[in-house]
């Protein structure tokens, strides 16, 4: 059984379209997401090992020890919810997070050091290497347009384009790394008769 608030949460952030935020608010929603998703993991293990409510929501309390998106990030990774790439790609979005968060200055997807962040995520990479969509190359001696200008001519900064489908594709490798790590426990329950493997959770 999994918590329902979690589940209509992540229904309605898979809804989420990033390529409409910021460049800033992209990358701290996006950051968001992916934390909610940790959460979703944690939780629903908690479910299966039968924790009470009570106590697994205290978990992610302000001062709980899953507080932290990286506090997440670790405990999914050290417990098999997540394998070295989804953590690795993790680790990167949640420095792109930290950044653009807390940057005095303007920062976007057109500053190098960005990019090069991005293209370090193992996700972000897959899709590049499929990209097929045509590309436009402004004239670097024309003043940089700024991000309304962009979207009212209808263009989205490459960089922000792979950004955005490689947070899905990550999203999707959570999905299936947890489908996989639990088929075996699935296919063994229904072998015993045992029906849903996680039962009812305690009250």
């Amino acid at each position: 059984m999994t918590n329902g608030v979690e589940e209509d949460k992540a229904s309605q952030n898979s809804k989420i379209d990033l390529i409409d935020e910021s460049d800033r608010g992209c990358v701290i929603v996006a950051a968001s997401l992916i934390d909610d998703h940790l959460k979703s993991l944690l939780i629903r293990e908690a479910s299966f090992h039968r924790n009470r409510k009570k106590f697994t929501k205290g978990l992610f309390e302000s001062n709980g020890p899953l507080a932290t998106f990286s506090g997440k990030a670790s405990i999914c990774r050290a417990f098999g919810l997540i394998d070295d790439v989804i953590y690795n790609d993790i680790t990167i979005l949640r420095k792109l997070r930290n950044r653009f968060a807390h940057a005095a200055d303007h920062v976007d997807f057109a500053d190098a050091s960005v990019l090069k962040e991005v293209f370090r995520m193992d996700c972000c990479t897959k899709i590049a290497a499929e990209w097929t969509a045509p590309r436009v190359q402004l004239d670097p001696d024309v003043r940089p347009l700024p991000e309304y200008e962009i979207r009212t001519r209808g263009f989205v900064k490459y960089g922000k384009s792979i950004f955005c489908l490689g947070v899905r594709m990550l999203q999707i490798a959570m999905q299936e790394h947890e489908i996989a790590r639990r088929a075996p426990i699935v296919a063994l329950a229904k072998s015993l008769g045992l029906g849903e493997v996680s039962g009812p959770e305690p009250a």
